[in-house]
């Protein structure tokens, strides 16, 4: 976790450091361990540190390439430095190692932006070649360090957030009613917006060039649609994710710093937090130097998961912290704790976590691991029933398509067409063979209006163009064969998943925390995608790959009892009693309604019969948000 910021101005006029200075002072926790700044004709840049990796010690930035002149600011954590270092041979630093920063300028020299999918890490990069007057940048393939920019033609600005890129001299700060829209209907599929006008998101797996005053965004990785892994036994695939969770553990290991994880009763974390314990007893190394942090309730014990994070941390000796979290419900420290200026998406739960990150840095942790794709990469969403009867599965079919039945209290025949012939004709239909004549004889579908809650502006959606229902984001490539498979990319790929993993890194950054899911690592999303999905999980057995990957590394007993539990008791507390005097100060007058966002009375009402027992649309908590940061940061938008 560190970050990078710049100007490049296509005249080569002056930019002061001064404005510089005004990006870097915006978030000051990315530069803990030092910020550095390079001043060339027309261009500034900056790179602020906050060292987690061994590596990033050795890595001085700016850092100027001698033989070229280009020079490069990075935020990474590159895992295969072995294979680059062997491929690229860079000159080491002055102190003879090769940094991360210094890793990825070879690589780019080397092999442009198309070979970066030959990087496997977390990273966020920008280099600046004076000959051309063109910045090249190029972001991680899931998105796990942010890349923010804004382009006007005659100037760039880039940073790690937004708000380093507002702070700028000369930016306008001007509300984006298509993401300000998006974000109250919870649609989060568009990767580039945010709700500035002008300032754009880098997508995930893309790269930026900006030459000549024009910005161009283009792709360079995605998941390679013809890979298959096909393997004899179900054994062996819970080697093969067994041996890569591993690696993507040991990687975000690779400190000599503490580190901790948000340890809960579920078995992403708790996957985790076992195999770190197994490696780091391999390493010989001090387990209780791995520092755990888990919800402690007393009045509210359906949602306290120590029963099983206890038997993890026993088993392996790891320094444990309960987090009183009873009165720690969504919007208790506000207003100073929530959004930051860099947009209204705030987790539910910020309270409970930022309790434990500022307990985390007190203990010296410097990295906070995390189970944020964990769900994704065996949610019970995606199901493969065809794939079943493919492979002569037929007692696993049988047992899904009654558990299915059962849940739904449906007719078997009505189970048998949604989840396996439906499917498997689709599957058919989407053939080389048989995808163009299904594509020329299917008549184009009618847009869907969008289902929006009653207190959103129909006009809002007009205008904001979303009044039809948006595209999803990542469309997955031609060539991924198969609905199972399909949803599955898009599951891991989903505009939420990325929204939150950017909220997560700010978040942890603002503690001076670096974040780190190894749920997240390339290696294991392209292993789970060509898997055949019905050996990653089943209906009737959700996780199921993993669990399989984690027998022997978490304790048997904790192993079985894993469960998902959710802190949601905090949320109907605050809704119905801990924040009803805030919430009616929000709701009655609300900034939202005077800029023509949403009608207020059906919020109202809506707010009253969840106060009587009704359960709160999952679209509320957006709406309060907006409204919580509209207040506090609507008098720093210019032009509104």
């Amino acid at each position: 976790m560190s970050g990078l910021c710049g100007i490049v101005d296509f005249a080569g006029r002056p930019v002061g450091a001064d404005e510089l200075g005004a990006m870097t002072d915006a978030a000051p926790y990315r530069g803990l361990d030092g910020t550095a700044t390079w001043l060339g004709p027309g261009v500034a840049l900056a790179h602020q540190a906050r060292d987690a990796a061994p590596e990033a010690a050795h890595g001085v930035q700016p850092l100027l390439d001698p033989a070229t002149g280009w020079v490069v600011v990075a935020d990474a954590r590159l895992d295969n430095r072995a294979d680059l270092v062997a491929a690229l041979k860079p000159a080491p630093g002055p102190d003879g190692d090769v940094s991360d920063a210094r890793l990825l300028l070879a690589a780019y020299r080397a092999w442009g932006a198309e070979g970066l999918g030959r990087v496997v890490g977390d990273f966020a990069f920008a280099v600046w070649e004076p000959e051309r007057r063109r910045l090249f940048a190029a972001r991680d393939a899931l998105g796990i360090r942010p890349f923010v920019y804004r382009c006007d033609g005659r100037r760039l600005w880039f940073g790690s957030e937004v708000q380093q890129v507002l702070a700028a001299p000369g930016v306008p700060a001007r509300l984006f009613e298509p993401a300000i829209a998006a974000h109250l209907i919870g649609r989060f599929e568009d990767h580039e917006w945010t709700v500035y006008e002008g300032v754009q998101r880098l997508p995930p797996g893309h790269a930026l060039q900006v030459e000549d005053g024009r910005a161009h965004a283009a792709r360079y990785w995605d998941v390679d649609p013809t890979a298959r892994v096909r393997l004899r036994t179900e054994e062996d695939y819970a080697d093969g994710f067994r041996g890569l969770f591993e690696q993507a553990v040991a990687a975000r290991l690779r400190s000599p710093r503490p580190a901790g994880v948000l340890l809960s009763g579920g078995l992403d974390s708790g996957g985790l937090a076992s195999m770190a314990g197994r490696i780091l007893h391999a390493r010989g190394d001090d387990p209780s130097r791995f520092h755990t942090y888990s919800w402690a309730f007393e009045t509210l014990a359906q949602a306290d998961e120590r029963s099983v994070s206890d038997g993890i941390v026993a088993e392996f000796g790891f320094s444990a912290t309960a987090i009183a979290g009873d009165e720690l419900w969504p919007m208790s420290g506000y207003p100073e704790v929530g959004a930051t200026r860099n947009g209204p998406f705030t987790g539910v739960y910020q309270e409970l976590i930022g309790h434990a990150l500022v307990r985390a840095r007190a203990d010296g942790v410097r990295t906070m691991l995390s189970g944020n794709r964990g769900d994704l990469l065996g949610s019970e969403l995606v199901t493969d029933l065809p794939g079943l009867a493919r492979a002569g599965q037929w007692r696993a079919l049988r047992r899904d398509l009654e558990g299915y039945r059962s849940w739904k209290r449906m007719s078997l025949a009505t189970a048998v067409g949604r989840l396996l012939l439906r499917p498997a004709l689709a599957d058919v239909a989407a053939l080389p063979p048989f995808a163009p004549l299904r594509a020329a004889l299917r008549p184009p579908k009618a847009r869907r209006p969008v289902r929006a809650a009653a207190w959103v502006a129909p006009t809002l959606l007009v205008r904001a163009g979303l009044d039809e229902r948006p595209a999803h984001g990542f469309v997955a490539p031609p060539g991924l064969h198969g609905v199972a498979r399909r949803h599955r990319y898009q599951v891991v790929f989903s505009g939420m998943q990325i929204a939150t993993t950017e909220w997560v890194d700010a978040l942890y950054a603002a503690h001076g925390l670096a974040f780190a899911d190894p749920w997240s690592d390339r290696r294991l999303i392209e292993f789970v995608i060509a898997t055949p999905p019905w050996v990653v999980q089943r209906l009737v057995e959700p996780k199921r790959l993993a669990r399989a990957a984690l027998r022997g590394v978490m304790p048997e007993v904790v192993r079985r009892a894993t469960r998902k539990v959710s802190p949601h008791p905090l949320f109907d507390r605050a809704l119905r009693d801990r924040a009803v005097a805030l919430l009616d100060d929000l709701l009655a007058d609300p900034v939202m309604a005077a800029l023509g966002y949403v009608d207020p009375a059906p919020l109202r009402a809506h707010l009253a019969d969840v106060r009587r027992g009704a359960d709160a649309a999952p679209t509320l908590w957006w709406a309060l948000t907006l409204e919580m940061w509209l207040r506090r940061y609507l008098p720093t938008v210019r032009n509104p």
